[in-house]
């Protein structure tokens, strides 16, 4: 069975571009991505990680405009493998519509296909990622951990939580374990290695993205990143910690959408041979303490 191997990228909402931009490249150690910029001419930030042409896209709106609308690009890994993806979606009474190749070529992919999850996240499911011949170069040094395993994972809040779990079996995610979280259990999902690529947590009546997660690969990258934060360059959501699920060594800071970004490191693997599910009390053996918890940016 074809499946989704990656969260390819992810695209966001934001009224203040240059405030995404001083975010990105001063905290997080993103580089922009002029060739993207220049390809896609829509006047949205593109910002790279590792040799593709883009990982997150953040798109401007209206100061007061709704920022909430958030768009996941779930990488396969070929044309066949799209369209089983997509003939197994349709066949689930799931509204599937191809692409037009402009719009394809808009987000530098070959090819995908377009729909909507059941919390109302966009989901665009392609092949053919664009990468740059230029070698990656972070303004703060950081080098990112995705190599197969995409952008990093995505923590989102959801009206129903078995269609949501339905929906991205579909997709080919697999489980990976649960965390209670008072009367709720949040699922976190794999679909590759990285040990989990979604997570997510049923909330009546909210559909929201909490966070998103980018990884490094070196312990000193989060501690001078949370250096800059304490400094006062962005509101810390959530103190260094290391969580108990996937082990990963963190912390949470709020962007400019609104939207908390985990940077983070040690992150495990998933081998499915051999992985259990587990469920955990939990989120974190120490630390995470919350601090400003995330939401809107002014007028938003």
């Amino acid at each position: 069975m074809s499946t989704v191997t990656a969260l390819g990228y992810v695209r966001l909402k934001a009224p203040d571009l240059n405030a995404w931009r001083q975010y990105a490249t001063g905290i997080l150690g993103l580089q922009v991505g002029e060739k993207a910029a220049d390809t896609a001419n829509d006047g949205a930030l593109y910002l790279k990680q590792d040799d593709r042409s883009y990982r997150l896209a953040v798109d401007p709106v209206e100061a007061g405009g709704n920022t909430s609308d958030v768009t996941f690009g779930w990488e396969v890994a070929n044309r066949e493998a799209l369209d089983d993806v997509a003939g197994r979606l349709d066949g689930a009474g799931v509204a599937v519509r191809e692409a037009s190749t402009e719009y394809a070529q808009s987000r530098m992919a070959i090819g995908m296909f377009l729909c909507d999850d059941p919390a109302g996240n966009h989901c665009e499911i392609f092949f053919g990622a664009s990468s740059d011949k230029e070698t990656f170069v972070s303004p703060t040094s950081a080098r990112f951990t995705t190599e197969d395993m995409g952008l990093g994972h995505a923590f989102v809040m959801v009206p129903d939580a078995k269609s949501f779990h339905d929906f991205y079996s579909l997709l080919g995610f697999r489980v990976s374990d649960y965390i209670s979280m008072g009367p709720a259990a949040a699922t976190f999902m794999h679909c590759n290695p990285r040990h989990h690529t979604l997570a997510f947590v049923e909330v009546p009546e909210v559909s929201a993205l909490q966070h998103v997660m980018l990884e490094v690969d070196d312990v000193d990258a989060v501690g001078r990143s949370y250096d800059r934060c304490t400094a006062g360059a962005a509101p810390i959501v959530m103190t260094l910690g290391r969580h108990t699920n996937d082990q990963m060594f963190s912390y949470y800071s709020s962007s400019p959408s609104g939207v908390a970004v985990e940077y983070g490191t040690g992150g495990i693997r998933i081998d499915d041979d051999s992985w259990t599910v587990k469920r955990f009390d939990a989120i974190s053996y120490w630390g995470h303490v919350m601090s400003n918890p995330p939401g809107p940016p002014s007028g938003g």
